[in-house]
């Protein structure tokens, strides 16, 4: 009778651990919910478990900001992935949308961008749009990442909110993945993506991915009370 050599039975284990360790992680990671995380200082450090961070400077974001008009937004991730998609203007309206749906008064992109072409000046833009304070921000993921078990579609947002004087009011940053789960599309949402209707399973999963980093960093703005 032909005996296991016991190494090979070590090394056996071994890889059955480092797999499991690796499914278990993986599988925690997609029970929690990211958490809001008020900071001094946004961080761009990655952290196994996601969160939403964000700072506010609290004196100068009162009730009196009525309206966020979303200005640019950068794409700085060179990843191929999802190349069919325009994930600026996906971004910039799914923005528009939850943005709207908290009660802030939006200004036509359209308009946002004429008066960008003229000036790159934030106090001339919101003077012309009669509006109270512009989002800028920066996508620096947009990709689709392999991991032991399965694949997770990431989106991260780095966002900021200037006022009238150009202060920077409120900044915020998020990493939304798939493994992390997803939020429900609102009928806003779905409205603002409706240019996607023909989206394919995986882009579908983009889409949702957009969606809920938007949300959950709109969701850490000041409640704004509908007049």
């Amino acid at each position: 009778m032909k005996l296991f050599n016991p190494s090979t039975i070590r090394l056996v284990s071994k890889v059955t651990a480092v797999c499991c360790t690796a499914v278990c992680a993986l599988f925690l990671s997609s029970c929690q919910t990211p958490a809001k995380k008020k900071v001094a200082e946004i961080s761009a450090e990655e952290r196994l478990l996601s969160e939403v961070q964000y700072t506010i400077v609290e004196k100068k974001f009162g009730p009196d900001i009525k309206c966020i008009a979303v200005g640019k937004i950068e794409l700085s991730d060179d990843s191929e992935d999802f190349s069919e998609l325009d994930k600026v203007e996906l971004v910039r309206r799914t923005l528009v949308g939850n943005l709207f749906q908290r009660n802030f008064t939006q200004v036509p992109l359209a308009t946002v961008d004429s008066h960008l072409n003229e000036t790159a000046n934030i106090k001339t833009l919101l003077n012309q749009t009669a509006c109270d304070a512009l989002l800028t921000g920066e996508i620096y993921r947009f990709s689709n990442k392999s991991l032991v078990a399965a694949s997770s579609t990431e989106v991260g947002l780095d966002l900021a909110i200037a006022n009238t004087e150009g202060e920077i009011i409120w900044s915020g940053r998020h990493l939304a993945t798939s493994r992390d789960g997803s939020l429900p599309f609102s009928p806003l949402s779905l409205l603002s993506g409706i240019f996607l209707a023909k989206a394919n399973a995986s882009d579908e999963v983009a889409l949702q991915m957009v969606n809920a980093a938007v949300r959950r960093l709109v969701d850490t703005l000041p409640p704004q009370n509908e007049a």
